[in-house]
């Protein structure tokens, strides 16, 4: 067992049990808790998922800050959500250390310096994942947070 680390949309979790429903056997929604990732998200390409707007990825080519959730997966569903995901949009594991014993993954793509911003659905989907595991952050530092991360 290890934990996938989920940032961007799939923090929230209807949007991620869409993922859940997809994957072999339709896993029930696995142990999950907030986790902090040390790099910033910024928002890139055009997802026909989301009106052809940006979505997030991670920058790991320097330090920064994300709210992210991670949850408990196999080594096998963690590749069945990097193809869901798209691989060749998220080719890149990034190992995150660990938490509670356990190996922690995410995905991005290879970092390049294009941006597209998302589409509002998109952002409001983050803004209520956020909420719903970051309870004590105010609704104000969750609007800035995603602010900066716009201008990353």
């Amino acid at each position: 067992v290890i934990w996938y680390i989920a940032y961007g949309s799939n923090i929230n979790a209807s949007r991620f049990q869409d993922y859940l429903n997809n994957m072999e056997g339709k896993p029930p929604m696995p142990v999950s808790q907030p986790f902090e990732i040390p790099f910033n998200i910024y928002f890139d390409r055009k997802s026909s998922r989301w009106n052809h707007a940006g979505v997030a990825f991670l920058d790991p080519t320097k330090a920064g800050f994300a709210y992210g959730k991670a949850y408990q997966f196999t080594v096998k569903q963690l590749y069945e959500l990097q193809k869901l995901e798209g691989p060749s949009w998220y080719s890149e594991i990034i190992d995150l250390g660990t938490l509670e014993g356990k190996r922690c993954f995410t995905f991005t793509q290879k970092y390049h310096d294009s941006r597209n911003k998302p589409d509002e659905i998109y952002l409001k989907k983050i803004f209520q994942g956020i909420i719903q595991n970051y309870q004590k952050i105010s609704t104000d530092n969750i609007e800035k947070y995603i602010q900066n991360s716009l201008n990353n």
